[in-house]
């Protein structure tokens, strides 16, 4: 059996080689059956390939063609209708500014649209992930803070007593400030900082911070009879 370059997986232009097939050109060149971007299939010959005499199905000097061009204008593809034509890529394929039914515009590559890979501005997508989000935040809810989030407070973490473990000094909410060599009181509720001071000593950081507890935490707490946790929290 005679030797042969075996092409299969290799682009040449808008073609990408599939497989060999069992004929050959009239000067013995092995043929390949080749894919087009824009869907369609073809056998082309070796040398033509490497040459670059044959680039696409054909599509590609069809889109090289003005009469083509406009005929191009005002066809669907799903929820795109084509408006004009917006340039050509580096393997001269043609770009086509297309209209969304729901109003938007979308930049989309001829193959694209013969395909069927690009059908609508991306909404579609968006709309599926909306109503998905709809439907299991509610799971997704009630998973992550369960009964403990109220009045938008989480009591689950306000009730924890140990740091993270980024914390050094053992005790929630209390830091060491290396750059200014001062203890750090912070606490924080419903995202406002109620509590931001520095203190000399970590004693007045630490009373600092249980003050704020009792005067911030406990009410809420004691309303909603939730018990203390002490599994390490955020700082």
């Amino acid at each position: 059996m005679p030797k042969y370059k075996d092409l299969t997986g290799q682009r040449f232009g808008k073609l990408t080689v599939k497989s060999l097939t069992q004929k050959r050109d009239k000067a013995g060149c092995t043929i390949w059956h080749c894919k087009c971007d824009c869907g369609n299939f073809i056998d082309v010959s070796s040398n033509k390939l490497k040459r670059g005499n044959t680039r696409s199905c054909g599509c590609l000097k069809d889109d090289n063609s003005k009469q083509y061009r406009q005929s191009m204008i005002g066809k669907h593809f799903g929820k795109l209708t084509i408006v004009e034509f917006a340039g050509k890529n580096t393997v001269r394929s043609c770009y086509w500014n297309c209209r969304c039914d729901c109003g938007n515009y979308k930049v989309v590559l001829t193959e694209d649209l013969r395909s069927g890979r690009i059908s609508d501005c991306g909404h579609v997508a968006k709309e599926k992930r909306s109503e998905w989000l709809a439907r299991n935040h509610k799971a997704f809810f009630n998973k992550r803070y369960g009964k403990t989030l109220v009045e938008k407070t989480d009591l689950a973490n306000i009730s924890q007593t140990k740091p993270n473990s980024r914390n050094k000094s053992g005790v929630r909410g209390v830091t060491y400030d290396k750059s200014r060599k001062k203890w750090k009181a912070t606490l924080k509720l419903r995202g406002e900082d109620l509590l931001n001071k520095r203190f000399d000593s970590k004693l007045e950081a630490v009373k600092a911070r249980k003050q704020a507890e009792e005067e911030y935490f406990k009410p809420i707490l004691e309303k909603y009879k939730y018990q203390k946790s002490s599994d390490v929290g955020r700082n």
